[in-house]
């Protein structure tokens, strides 16, 4: 039989299990971001599963600068475009990649995000996936990156596209391109290095984030994380 010294010192254990469990909780939701371009020959799609992941920090954690860290895992999207053609919505938002922000995609369709830091709340929301999110919706805020390769083995022939006139840089054939978002629990996407089979190498993929970014090395995306991203903090 447990003696009183042995329960009270179990019940101590678990109350301090839960309580770090607690003070460490974490979230993570997965959204799938789809690019729809209208061409001469009919629509174009491609898609992408994203997962963001929330890591609570504890208040009475001496060594956390914040109360919690939000990543990202996944990647770029891939859309053939016929003939040799392609578009490429990166993992970045805005012209030259300028703003790496990708974490904000889906609270920026569900919630009312003005910029400034991720709230971990909308994780612990969003996991949950409430029926008042459900389905796909246009993503009409801050666009994602958009380019294209006229040599998909070289990363070196990487041009931006323009979100408002793609057709400057893609041909008159290409009318206009829009995107949707919705929750789901569908794996992350693993497939990009199929088509772009550089972006496992970090000197090429720096190659082509200088070229978009016009060398501009300042604030905004970095150069590995425009294609595909792990989930590193």
């Amino acid at each position: 039989m447990m003696s009183r010294k042995t329960w009270i010192w179990l019940n101590i254990v678990v109350a301090f299990c839960l309580f770090y469990a607690w003070s460490f909780a974490s979230y993570s939701y997965r959204f799938r971001l789809t690019v729809e371009v209208d061409t001469a020959a009919g629509m174009k799609t491609g898609s992408s599963v994203l997962e963001v992941m929330t890591a609570m920090n504890p208040p009475w954690f001496f060594l956390a600068a914040n109360d919690s860290v939000t990543t990202a895992r996944g990647e770029a999207i891939f859309v053939d475009l016929g003939n040799g053609g392609n578009l490429v919505s990166l993992l970045a938002l805005g012209p030259q990649a300028s703003d790496g922000g990708v974490i904000t995609l889906a609270v920026r369709t569900f919630f009312n995000y003005q910029g400034g830091s991720y709230d971990p709340r909308w994780s612990k929301i969003l996991v949950k996936m409430p029926t008042e999110y459900s389905g796909r919706r246009a993503y009409t805020s801050k666009k994602p990156t958009l380019a294209t390769f006229t040599d998909l083995n070289d990363p070196s022939s990487i041009r931006e596209v323009s979100y408002n006139e793609p057709q400057s840089v893609l041909g008159s054939n290409v009318h206009q391109v829009r995107f949707w978002i919705e929750l789901t629990r569908d794996p992350v996407t693993s497939t990009l290095s199929l088509r772009l089979p550089w972006i496992s190498d970090p000197k090429l993929r720096a190659t082509a984030w200088r070229l978009l970014r016009k060398n501009h090395l300042g604030s905004g995306s970095a150069p590995d994380t425009i294609f595909q991203r792990s989930g590193e903090y």
